[in-house]
């Protein structure tokens, strides 16, 4: 269902809020569901940037020098954020400025998601095994970008797949348009300029890509209609 709503609301991660009002609709616990559906995504995030990381330092796979940048600052900026979201003293400055505040219910939020991102860290074991997830996850996405590009003639080395698809993962994330579309297409021409590909080729492997994933995600529609829509009371 996640899938579905990621391809039919603004940009690729619009599904994750219907995720959450599933959760809340299982456990009757918001902090618990947002941030195990944030976990979730920050751990795929993480994994986008290693890999990108990874596969720049055994070469910069054809891109120019101001893309290698690009990619380096804009994964910077995604370690810094997924730092402060798993850092302790984050929340423990939210329930101290609420409390200060007076803000009874912020405060008892804060206070929770202490608890629970407390527990993520305890749970080292759970963690790996999501980690190792997300890796395999983002990899089956980068050979899907790949199989896309052969299938259409492109000469593009493996290396090169594993920094553009990341790149152009994150810039689909940009809250502009619905599933990234737009936006990802212009992500791919710019990348693929610097292999000599033209911009219907690059459009032409976007869009294909873009409908895998879509047909893959189809059977979420269904569901949705058979389990109902997520309560907003809880369980």
């Amino acid at each position: 269902i996640g899938m579905f709503f990621n391809t039919a609301l603004p940009t690729i991660v619009g599904g994750d809020a219907v995720r959450v009002g599933y959760l809340y609709r299982e456990t009757g616990q918001f902090e618990r569901s947002a941030a195990a559906t944030l976990t979730e995504r920050a751990m795929g995030m993480g994994a986008l940037v290693v890999i990108a990381l990874g596969a720049l330092a055994f070469g910069s796979g054809g891109l120019s020098h101001a893309m290698v940048w690009s990619v380096v600052w804009a994964s910077g900026c995604v370690v810094a954020a997924l730092l402060l979201f798993f850092a302790p003293w984050v929340y423990r400055l939210a329930r101290k400025a609420t409390a200060a505040m007076r803000l009874r219910k912020l405060h008892g939020m804060a206070v929770r998601l202490e608890e629970v991102m407390a527990l993520y860290r305890r749970r080292w074991g759970v963690m790996a095994v999501a980690v190792v997830l997300s890796f395999a996850g983002q990899f089956m996405m980068v050979g899907i970008y790949l199989l896309v590009a052969r299938g259409l003639g492109m000469r593009v080395e493996a290396g090169f797949m594993l920094v553009a698809a990341p790149v152009s993962v994150l810039i689909s994330m940009v809250p502009v348009t619905v599933s990234g579309l737009g936006v990802r297409e212009a992500c791919w021409m710019v990348l693929l300029a610097s292999r000599g590909v033209g911009r219907a080729e690059a459009v032409a492997l976007s869009l294909l890509w873009f409908a895998v994933v879509t047909a893959s995600s189809l059977l979420g529609g269904p569901a949705f209609l058979l389990l109902g829509k997520p309560s907003k009371e809880g369980r």
